[in-house]
Formats: C-alpha cells, structure tokens, sequence
C-alpha cells in the first residue's frame, strides 16, 4: 500500500466517522 492510498483511506473513514456520528 503506497502512502498517498494510506492517507486517502485515512481521510475517508475519518469522514465516514463523522458522517455516522
């Protein structure tokens, strides 16, 4: 896994948290 998918799977579930939260 290269660092910029890493940081795109991040950014996606912090976003996703914040959506269901």
């Amino acid at each position: 896994m290269t660092p910029v998918s890493a940081s795109t799977i991040t950014r996606s579930a912090i976003l996703l948290y914040g959506v269901l939260s």
